[in-house]
This record gives structure tokens, C-alpha cells and sequence, in this order.
């Protein structure tokens, strides 16, 4: 069946489409799980999920202010075109596994199936749980960066105002909340929005783009200034400063394993996951990268937009000629931002959901229960949003705190792609391939993606600023902390109960219960043969 649409409110309707899907079926021949959530999401509606979250020229403009002190217009845009590349490899080794793999759980189960037993338990409790906070940081970085773009419009229309961060935290809350609400009781809902996001997020990014050609026209920045002005303040050498920079580009394409925690709710995840991987990469990049340099060229102030409250806001701006040209624009960008906010909530939820159900965390089998009418993991969403607003603390009495938490949520995703990754170059690319596979280039892209990967998981945890002697308290990334104290915690789990209480199905364990049937159905065969034995 291509999508399931069950009668609201009967589970027993429900019940009976996911014992008779062949996408169920499948799934429990391959993973030996069973079908619990119902697939709604076609093809269109995924590509749409993962369009929405690299929405890249949406978040083009949400890290300005760094992007201008590390390198300026120029290193952004060779940066995005060297990101780009890397990036590629890695959603083509991610859509690799996935279609060999299709589980909603992705990465850790991924781990458990081509890492060698000896370790493969254990690094895969490491990857589910980077995974998993990589995507409830997510959430909280989602949140406040939609409170930080609605008062976007509040400093066009009044540039003079003064933004409390107590106003920013009762708008995270209130985004935080909607998202919780809509993904839970709406949840039908979900693919729709994101089926026309596909559409709307082009069209939004044409008008944001006639607007500022059409204002600036006749006042563009210099091709100089776009292309070849180098603007180093952050401290380091040019050749430092510009692999930290880095990260604004791999900001905007965001978690490129989004539609892959779809696998278990998607029709034919084996074939359309990777599809939509590739569209998802195929639109952000042209995307991000166009935009960014219609953006730059409508620079006209750069010191103004360096001391804004709101950068992105003032280039708005001054790009648009008039605050109600600027209104638009931004409004684009919130139009986008919102739906990715529905997106990290469902993504957060069904990850904790999926970790559960191999008995990853205290408290497992209550985390790992399916609502029986509204079809959503309920448990697993309420304890990612009560985390989420233990982090808005964090936003509202100790903002660098808290930027070091939504930080490592790309951190942690990077290691969530590595292991799984390194897992699979290290036995020898050994594994049932599906549909999607590499074949000869495999190794190469896996190898590329690795070195990639670890370039940001190094020097993203870097200061961005120097000196760090004497200004820690504004210079300091305590990204290194997060991710380490996280990893460390996890360990720690593993050894004192994980170890025993952690039972994802590995390789081995598959082949055993392959082997034991055969043996089961031949003695059966022998016993129809010859009767009974004795």
C-alpha cells in the first residue's frame, strides 16, 4: 500500500491495514520489528520534510553576524560550495544504510547491523544517544530561533526597541508548545504541510528574491566586496577562521537524516528515503546558494548590520528599500521556519520512541508506547518538550549556556553519522545493500564523508573568538563540554545497566534466528515426512 488512512478513532481499523500492509511486512522481514505507527507519508510528502528542514536560503541569513566576522560574503560562499560537496557524501552514505536498513531508529540500528559484534552493542547505545539529543537540542534551537525571527519584525517597524530575553523565552515556550500540540493531536495534518511546503518554500524564496533585486537595484554592493574581501575578526589565522566559519553552512542544511526517522511511517521507505535524501539535497543546494549571493550583493550597511539586534532583519531591510517590503520578506522566512519547527518535533519524538523500544533509557516500556488512537508517540514527545523547557531555563538565565547546547546539536549529529559510517568502511562495505547502493564508489563517498564529518565534530567545537584567557565568559565554546559530558553520561549508563537492559537486534542475532527457523522448518519437514519423534 502506498499511504494508510485509517478512520479516525478506530484502532481496530488501524490495526487491521498494518497487519495487511506489505510495507509492514517487509519491515518486520528485514528488521524483525512490527509495524506500530501508520503510514501516511508518500514520497511527496518526505521530500517535502526534508526540503523544509534544508530550507537553506531560509536560515541563510540566521547566523549573519558570524558569517560576516569569519570570512565575510566571500569564504560564505566558497564555504557553502566546499560544505556542499562533503554534504553530498554524506546523505548519499546516509540514504545507503537507509535503504538497506529502513527503520525509524536510523543510525543506532544501523550501527548494531554492519559494526562487529564484539562492539557493536555498545556503539550503537553511543550513536542513539547523540542522536537523540541531537534532535531535542534541535528542537530547542528551532524554538528560539523562530522567537528571535518574529521579533524580526518588531525591529523593522521599530529599529530603536529594546528586546528583553525574558520576551524571547514566552515566545520559545509558545513555539515550543504549538509544535508539541499540532504534531500530537494534528498529526495528519503533518504530511499535508509539508506535501505544499515544497511548493511554498520556492515560491517564498522567488518573492523574498524580486523584492530585494528589485529595491536594490542600482545600489549593489561591489563584486569585490561579494566575491573576494576577506573579513577575518575572530583571532585566528585566515586558514582556522574559515573552517570554523564553515559551520554557518552546514547550519543551513541542518540534520540530513531527517526523512530517515520516517522510515517506519513512510510507503516503500527503502526506495523513497534515499529519493527524497537526494531531492532534498539536489533543491537545498542551488537554494542556499543563489540566495546568498543575491543577499550579499544587497548589502548596503555593513557595520549597521554587524550591531543589529536582529541581523538578518536589518539586511531585510536594506535590501528591501522599506519596512513593508522588509515585512514580506521576513515573513517568508518565518512561513518556513514554522514548519520546521512541526519537523523537529516529530523527528525528536519518533527518535526517543524508536530508542526506547530497544530498551535504550530508564523507564523504556512506558517511553515506548503508541498512542492507540491518536497513532503518535505520546510518552516519547512529552519527555522531549519537558526537556526542551528545562533548555529555555537555560536560554533565559544563562544564554551562553544554552548556546552551547542547541550547538552540539550538529555536533552530536555529526557523530551519529560517523559511527555508523566509520561501522561500515571499517568491515569492508559487508551488508545486504537495498535498492540504493553505491556499489564500486561506496567506499570513496563513505571515506570522503568520514573526513568531512570529522573536520566539524574538531573545529566546530573550537572558539569562535579569541582571545579565551581573561573572556571566557564571552569567548568560550562550551560545545566541548556538552558533547563530552553527554558522551561520558552515556557511557556510564551503558557500563552500570545499558549493557544488560539494551537489546536492539544485531547482525549476529539475525542470522541466528535465521539459521534456528531453517532448522525449525526442516525438522518440521522431517516430521511430516516420518511423524512425530519419539
Amino acid at each position: 500500500m502506498d499511504e494508510l488512512s485509517p478512520e479516525p478513532n478506530n484502532p481496530h481499523v488501524i490495526a487491521s491495514k498494518i497487519d495487511n500492509d506489505n510495507d509492514a511486512i517487509a519491515l518486520a522481514n528485514i528488521t524483525g520489528y512490527k509495524q506500530e505507527m501508520v503510514r501516511r507519508w508518500s514520497l511527496q510528502k518526505v521530500i517535502g520534510m526534508g526540503l523544509g528542514l534544508s530550507s537553506t536560503w531560509a536560515f541563510a541569513g540566521a547566523g549573519l553576524t558570524l558569517v560576516i566576522a569569519e570570512g565575510g560574503p566571500a569564504a560564505a560562499l566558497y564555504g557553502f560550495l566546499f560544505v556542499s560537496f562533503f554534504t553530498f557524501c554524506v546523505a548519499a552514505s546516509l540514504a545507503e544504510l537507509s535503504s538497506a536498513y529502513p527503520t525509524t531508529g536510523g543510525p543506532f540500528y544501523w550501527v548494531a547491523q554492519v559494526a562487529s559484534p564484539k562492539y557493536a552493542r555498545f556503539l550503537s547505545l553511543l550513536t542513539g544517544v547523540a542522536n537523540c539529543m541531537s534532535w531535542i537540542c534541535a528542537c530547542g534551537s528551532v524554538a528560539s530561533t523562530n522567537a528571535q525571527q518574529i521579533f524580526g519584525f518588531v525591529v523593522i517597524a521599530h529599529p530603536s526597541v529594546t528586546i528583553e530575553r525574558w520576551m524571547l523565552y514566552i515566545l520559545y515556550l509558545f513555539f515550543m508548545l504549538a509544535g508539541m500540540f499540532f504534531t500530537m493531536f494534528a498529526y495528519p495534518l503533518v504530511p499535508i504541510v509539508n506535501k505544499w511546503l515544497i511548493y511554498w518554500s520556492q515560491v517564498a524564496m522567488v518573492i523574498s528574491i524580486i523584492i530585494m533585486l528589485a529595491s536594490s537595484k542600482g545600489h549593489y554592493a561591489s563584486s569585490q566586496f561579494v566575491w573576494a574581501e576577506y573579513i577575518n575578526q575572530t583571532g585566528w589565522n585566515n586558514v582556522l577562521c574559515f573552517l570554523t566559519g564553515l559551520i554557518n553552512a552546514g547550519f543551513q542544511y541542518g540534520h540530513l537524516d531527517v526523512c530517515v526517522h520516517l522510515a517506519e511511517e513512510a510507503s516503500r521507505p527503502e526506495k523513497n528515503i534515499p529519493i527524497a535524501i537526494a531531492a532534498q539535497m539536489a533543491v537545498s543546494f542551488p537554494q542556499g546558494f543563489f540566495f546568498q549571493v543575491i543577499m550579499f550583493y544587497c548589502i548596503k550597511d555593513l557595520n549597521r548590520i554587524m550591531s543589529a539586534t536582529i541581523p538578518n532583519a536589518e539586511l531585510f531591510l536594506q535590501a528591501a528599500g522599506s519596512q513593508a517590503g522588509a515585512i514580506v520578506i521576513q515573513l517568508m522566512v518565518v512561513s518556513i521556519l514554522v514548519c520546521v519547527n512541526l519537523e523537529v518535533q516529530t523527528t525528536a519524538s519518533r527518535m526517543v520512541w524508536s530508542f526506547a523500544r530497544d530498551r535504550a533509557f530508564p523507564f523504556s516500556d512506558w517511553l515506548s508506547v503508541i498512542h492507540p488512537k491518536l497513532m503518535v508517540p505520546v510518552n516519547a514527545q512529552l519527555v522531549v518538550n519537558c526537556i526542551v523547557f528545562l533548555l529555555g531555563f537555560l536560554y533565559l538565565f544563562a544564554g551562553q549556556a544554552y548556546s552551547a547546547l542547541v550547538g552540539s546539536s550538529f555536533i552530536l549529529a555529526y557523530i551519529a553519522y560517523f559511527i555508523p559510517i566509520a561501522s561500515v568502511v571499517a568491515s569492508g562495505r559487508k551488508f545486504k545493500p537495498g535498492p540504493f547502493y553505491m556499489q564500486k564508489w561506496g567506499l570513496i563517498v563513505n571515506i570522503l564523508s568520514l573526513l568531512w564529518l570529522l573536520v566539524g565534530i574538531v573545529f566546530w567545537q573550537f572558539p569562535f573568538f579569541l582571545p579565551v584567557v581573561g573572556h571566557m565568559a564571552s569567548n568560550m565554546n562550551w560545545t566541548v563540554v556538552v558533547v563530552g559530558g553527554i558522551l561520558l553520561l552515556a557511557t556510564i549508563w551503558y557500563f552500570a545497566a545499558g549493557s544488560k537492559q539494551y537489546k536492539v537486534p544485531l547482525a549476529s542475532d539475525h542470522n541466528n534466528a535465521v539459521v534456528l527457523e531453517a532448522q525449525q522448518s526442516a525438522e518440521q519437514s522431517d516430521e511430516s515426512v516420518s511423524g512425530p519423534k519419539a
